[in-house]
């Protein structure tokens, strides 16, 4: 199998293949140069990593980076079929993989997260040019999407609203400092939709997403649609991560647009945690084996929901006090 792909640091497309006699894929080859064009030559304004770096909003700039790219790739196959004589790429294409990718060898959520930007970004991209033409695309460059939110749903979107998480844990739980030295992430409404979208790719019988929301046909070409109910109205998140003694778990908050996007999501989290094996055990919930054994406590007070994960009741207190009360209680 061959793969081609263009290396930002060395400034050159690099052609990985296992045959003596390679043959490169032309409108592949034709998005690798204009990545090329991107970094290197083609806009004003440097590609640059947003600070601070978030897993949410370094994804939003790829949707930018590579749904223009896969707009030129797009416009440069139209052209194979109706003008030029082109080599053409194997059967199947990138969209076919978002339908048809391998279960066995890759793990499903991971790829759906990673797919976002070829999943959304040229639709992002092709609604920027309609509105504003060619010269409005490259104007996104000095001024991206700062959230996969504004990616889905158009950059008419304004950015994520003001949300804080104080550091309320007790006993030895300690936050985990990212690499890049910030202690919190934001999934964003991609990491969200993707949460969901995942029941859709596991070995279980049932789902919590109707696999025609998310999985879109249409004249022989399959594309993915992250605009999905439970993540809809994502206004803002912040996820910590804790640790002690080897025991890991988390406190995430969640703000939304209005306060009925917080109840619907709430009640999508908490179907997710019944597909998961979890009871309800007084105040919180509990997944007794498997790969999300723990205790849960789920809390919505107005537009804003709070998660919480340990391996135990006691982790759950200790990372958020205010739980006690409720799990002690017996009250959600």
């Amino acid at each position: 199998m061959d793969e081609t792909y263009y290396d930002t640091r060395e400034d050159r497309v690099v052609l990985v293949s296992d045959s003596e006699t390679p043959r490169v894929d032309e409108i592949t080859l034709s998005q690798e140069l204009y990545h090329a064009y991107q970094f290197r030559y083609g806009n004003d304004v440097e590609i640059r990593a947003p600070l601070p770096a978030t897993d949410d909003n370094i994804a939003a700039v790829l949707s930018l980076v590579e749904g223009d790219a896969n707009l030129v790739d797009d416009r440069y196959e139209r052209r194979c079929e109706a003008e030029w004589d082109c080599l053409r790429p194997r059967a199947g294409g990138a969209d076919a993989a978002a339908g048809n990718a391998s279960r066995e060898n890759i793990h499903m959520g991971l790829y759906l997260l990673e797919y976002f930007p070829y999943a959304e970004g040229q639709s992002y991209v092709e609604s920027v040019r309609g509105r504003d033409g060619w010269d409005g695309v490259t104007a996104e460059y000095a001024d991206p999407p700062v959230s996969t939110e504004q990616v889905i749903h158009g950059n008419g979107v304004g950015g994520p609203v003001p949300l804080d998480l104080p550091d309320r844990s007790t006993a030895d739980w300690e936050r985990i400092r990212r690499s890049e030295g910030g202690g919190s992430t934001t999934v964003g409404e991609r990491g969200l939709a993707t949460m969901f979208a995942y029941t859709l790719y596991d070995d279980r019988n049932e789902t919590l997403v109707d696999p025609a929301s998310f999985v879109r046909r249409s004249e022989g070409n399959v594309s993915l649609d992250y605009d999905l109910q439970y993540s809809n109205g994502w206004g803002n998140d912040l996820l910590y991560a804790y640790e002690n003694d080897g025991d890991t778990g988390y406190v995430w908050r969640v703000r939304w647009d209005e306060r009925a996007d917080a109840r619907t999501f709430t009640e999508g989290y908490e179907r997710l945690l019944r597909y998961h094996g979890a009871t309800r055990a007084g105040g919180h919930w509990v997944v007794d084996g498997g790969p999300f054994a723990g205790a849960y406590y789920v809390e919505r007070r107005g537009d804003t929901v709070t998660l919480v994960n340990a391996p135990s009741a006691t982790g759950v207190t200790e990372l958020y006090p205010r739980a006690a009360e409720s799990i002690r209680d017996g009250e959600a």
